[in-house]
């Protein structure tokens, strides 16, 4: 997908977010024939610049700075100072999180799909970042395209030979990755979070408290150690100035339970939290990959001197755990919980001075099977 941005205020400056090609999504579906394949995964955004945050190294994000808004948002250290507000802003969307991103085999004929559509519903206004003065910030996108790569094999034998196997009662399997999301606003960090789902293949859950909203840090609509809106701010440890108002929050542990089962085994403290999750997305032993810069202290805005442990607790913190064997993702391998509807919720414990009224998001994936049959017939198993 290719656009051109532009921001526009009543009074102030602003500018986009990163992460552009997740951030300005609030729900990506696919449907094909009428029937929707990928449901839409409710804060998409959020979910986008957590797998970002988490697994996107520093040659990644320089990459993605040319597609996305390369020039902003500011990287300085201390207060925002942006002078005035993204105009003309080329961006390209190159990933999407789902059917898109996952489908095995990557190459489909759809001669034997039908119609296939891509549905976008986009973020609020809330997720851009903005200066203290600003009011009224809004986002347009324009001269708004799509491209494809396509494979042609016209010697007639190829379709002859799909028409005469799904003739015959074939039937094709794809395989692919889709998200759901559960919220809820408790009045503090000390809470649970239920959710539940049937699925084939349950593959991870992670969880996460954001500010969302029209939140502002210090006196500005930005984040001065992630480089991004509030709107997207993950924390379980720390303080910050929150609307002016100086905040304290402290999560002691976290827990996941799965139809009764507990996962992790203990009570999981939130600093403990980065290992699970580097071990969930399979990247403890990497030695190619990375998370994002923004996260030490040599790239961020506060002291040198801070642990970079601060840094995410307070700014990205996710837990996360695995269910799945592996990462290949034809091989379906995680908790299958059809037979019996799994029942889950996520646990936490805050000590005194925590944040009110926090936003608690869920993102489960699964693996589901797209079956094609003959005239086009579909059946999605989740």
């Amino acid at each position: 997908m290719f656009a051109t941005g532009s921001v526009a205020t009543t009074a102030g400056f602003a500018t986009f977010p990163r992460n552009l090609d997740f951030s300005l999504f609030e729900r990506v579906e696919v449907e094909i024939n009428g029937q929707i394949i990928q449901q839409g995964c409710n804060n998409y955004g959020h979910l986008g610049n957590i797998i970002a945050d988490m697994s996107f190294g520093v040659d990644c994000q320089n990459r993605r700075a040319v597609l996305q808004n390369g020039n902003g948002p500011p990287t300085n250290a201390g207060a925002l100072n942006i002078t005035a507000s993204a105009t003309a802003v080329p961006i390209a969307v190159t990933n999407w999180i789902g059917f898109f991103a996952s489908i095995s085999p990557q190459w489909i004929s759809t001669s034997i799909l039908g119609n296939v559509r891509l549905r976008l519903t986009m973020a609020s206004n809330s997720v851009l970042i903005a200066n203290a003065a600003a009011t009224g910030a809004a986002y347009t996108l324009s001269n708004i395209y799509f491209t494809c790569d396509t494979a042609s094999i016209d010697d007639g034998q190829f379709n002859q030979i799909h028409q005469m196997y799904l003739a015959q009662g074939g039937v094709y399997e794809y395989v692919f990755r889709q998200w759901s999301s559960y919220s809820s606003v408790p009045t503090s960090l000390s809470q649970t979070t239920n959710f539940s789902l049937g699925a084939q293949s349950l593959n991870r859950v992670l969880a996460t408290f954001v500010l969302g909203g029209t939140a502002k840090l210090g006196t500005d609509y930005y984040d001065v150690v992630t480089c991004n809106s509030p709107y997207f701010t993950r924390f379980a440890v720390g303080s910050l100035t929150i609307n002016a108002n100086a905040t304290t929050f402290n999560l002691t542990n976290w827990q996941f339970n799965l139809a009764g089962v507990y996962h992790p085994t203990y009570q999981a403290d939130p600093y403990s939290a980065f290992a699970l999750d580097m071990n969930s997305m399979h990247l403890s032993q990497d030695t190619l990959g990375g998370v994002t810069p923004y996260m030490t202290p040599a790239n961020s805005a506060l002291s040198a001197t801070v642990n970079p442990w601060t840094y995410f607790v307070q700014n990205f913190w996710v837990a996360m755990i695995e269910l799945e064997e592996g990462t290949d993702n034809s091989y379906i391998s995680g908790l299958d919980t059809r037979g019996n509807v799994a029942q889950g919720w996520f646990t936490t414990v805050a000590g005194t001075g925590t944040i009110a009224s926090p936003t608690c998001l869920v993102f489960c994936e699964c693996t589901s099977s797209l079956l094609v049959g003959a005239g086009k017939q579909i059946q999605l198993v989740l």
